[in-house]
Formats: C-alpha cells, structure tokens, sequence
C-alpha cells in the first residue's frame, strides 16, 4: 500500500480520505462523475466528517498515480467553479433581472392605447 497526500494506491484502486470542510459533498460528487468514463467512483462516510472516494479503474493498465492527480486536479476545478457562482450570483441575477425587465417593457409599450 502506498500512501500519498490525501489518497492511497491499494489493489489496483485509488482511495482518497476527503475532508468534508475541504470540499463539498457535491464538489466530490461532481468530479467522480467526470470520471465515469474512466473509473467507478464509489462514496462512503459521513459528508459533515470524512468522505471516503473508492475509484476502480475501468482499464486495468491505468495509470492509478495520474488518475490520482487528475481526480484531485477535478476536485479543485470544481471547488474554484461553485465558488467563482457563488460570487457572481448577485451580478448574474441582476443581469436576469435587467434582461427580463427590459422584455416586459418591451411588450407592454407595445399593448399601451390598444
């Protein structure tokens, strides 16, 4: 067994031990269905502690330690997506806001003195 960061290469499989305060549930969820196409992603734990991702490669000549890396490297794509929403939020909806107002200008200017 050889440990590394913050995941392991056993048997042939990648284990990580993910702290929930690090990423969300949904951030780890994201990233292992990035993954379907290369690896099963088994979930386990307790999403306010440690999460427990098991990926089993699909091809047995995989690389376990790149798909390590390539696994975290999606983990923090993800982290970095929802928190770069989350900021713009407000600049989103108010853009919603704007873009549907000026729609509904729009058609009631064009039902005035009908």
């Amino acid at each position: 067994m050889e440990h590394k960061a913050n995941y392991e290469i056993n048997d042939g499989r990648v284990i990580f031990s993910i702290k929930s305060g690090l990423y969300s549930l949904d951030i780890i969820q994201a990233a292992a269905y990035a993954f379907m196409d290369r690896a099963h992603a088994l979930l386990d734990g307790d999403p306010q502690g440690m999460i427990l991702v098991l990926l089993i490669p699909k091809v047995s000549d995989e690389d376990l330690d790149k798909l390590a890396l390539e696994f975290n490297d999606e983990l923090n794509n993800y982290a970095f997506f929802i928190r770069q929403s989350q900021r713009n939020k407000e600049i989103k909806e108010a853009i919603i806001k704007t873009a549907l107002f000026s729609i509904t200008d729009k058609d009631q200017l064009k039902n005035v003195g009908k």
